[in-house]
């Protein structure tokens, strides 16, 4: 039996310890488990860079990305009320208190104006889901009007970085454009975004790469041949001119 002994500091446990990362920095992807900076999922329109899941978007930010600026929100302080005194499992006015509660939300639509593209315009965004001629246009939105215009998909690891650039690119021209860099054949991910109906499918492969080039297809399976992404960009912005009519 010692003598001595000597008075220990009780240590914290590892699992206790104070992290030195901020919260709310990060975000995982329910579709891959990648770890994203939330800087840049909102930069990619909050769809993953790495398997092309869209996160769910609100009412007021689905408006943020749709208008050019400012928008102006109309008849704010409207409440959703119950005339028929309306009962299912239970009365329609818990549903909407507990409604309420959830969202911090009055009601359900957030009515909005502003322009797009210059163009002024009254929106109605629901919460959970955007229903803006989609019946009309069969999902097939406006260039001027669809919420990602264009999705830039590299075909193999090796153009990673380059469509990575192509994507800023378009973004800083004021494109609505997301990057699809998931390890899949490229013509699963041309199929994917057809079935999406995204407008412009940008793609990307070693050819592409050494000319400095990008090579265009519509959703409609046209195939525009390579060119640089200064001239997609007019031709987009040529379409987005063409107010009303489906690409």
């Amino acid at each position: 039996m010692a003598w001595f002994k000597k008075a220990r500091n009780p240590s914290t446990a590892r699992g206790s310890k104070a992290s030195r990362v901020p919260e709310g920095l990060w975000v995982k992807c329910p579709g891959c488990s990648q770890i994203i900076y939330n800087k840049d999922l909102a930069a990619n329109l909050n769809v993953c860079p790495k398997c092309a899941h869209h996160f769910r978007v609100s009412a007021a930010e689905r408006l943020r990305m749709l208008f050019d600026g400012e928008w102006t929100e109309h008849d704010a302080d409207l409440v959703t009320t119950d005339p028929l005194t309306f009962v299912d499992t239970k009365p329609y006015k818990a549903r909407l208190q507990a409604s309420r509660a959830a969202s911090g939300l009055k009601d359900a639509v957030i009515v909005a104006s502003g322009t797009i593209e210059g163009i002024p315009a009254i929106v109605g965004s629901m919460e959970r889901f955007m229903g803006i001629l989609i019946e009309n246009y069969a999902g097939a939105m406006p260039v001027w009007l669809a919420p990602v215009q264009a999705v830039v998909m590299n075909i193999s690891e090796h153009q990673i970085e380059y469509a990575r650039e192509v994507a800023a690119a378009l973004r800083q021209a004021g494109i609505r454009a997301v990057a699809d860099l998931r390890n899949e054949k490229i013509s699963y991910k041309i199929r994917e975004h057809s079935l999406q109906k995204l407008p412009y499918q940008v793609v990307v492969g070693d050819k592409e790469v050494a000319a400095q080039q990008v090579a265009v297809r519509t959703r409609k399976g046209e195939d525009l041949g390579r060119m640089t992404a200064e001239v997609f960009i007019s031709r987009l912005k040529a379409d987005e001119a063409q107010k009303g009519r489906a690409a």
